[in-house]
């Protein structure tokens, strides 16, 4: 990838932001890891590993930012894996419609 490249080349140095500035970013986070599950779920089976990724990713937040958002994001994913061999309608697109709570 360029992207490596780029940061190899310049030496530029990973950093874990300071802990005031994660929950500015957090938002952003789930949405990408959010939309990773989901092409993954709508590729089928060529787009398994996507979806494992993103849940994996899921896990790994949850360990290190344990906020609602990145549970629930974690729960819906999950959710969906363990009923996708039954179902072909995204458990996720239903959580975002917030007419149905209670």
């Amino acid at each position: 990838m360029r992207t490596k490249a780029v940061i190899r080349d310049k030496a530029i140095p990973y950093q874990v932001p300071v802990s005031q500035k994660l929950p500015a970013r957090l938002g952003a986070v789930l949405q990408d890891v959010y939309l990773v599950f989901n092409e993954g779920y709508s590729a089928g089976t060529t787009g398994a590993e996507l979806s494992r990724e993103a849940i994996r990713l899921g896990r790994l937040f949850v360990d290190l930012l344990p906020e609602p958002e990145v549970m629930g994001l974690n729960v819906g994913a999950e959710q969906n894996r363990s009923r996708y061999a039954n179902c072909s309608t995204p458990f996720i697109a239903w959580i975002r419609d917030e007419s149905w709570q209670l």
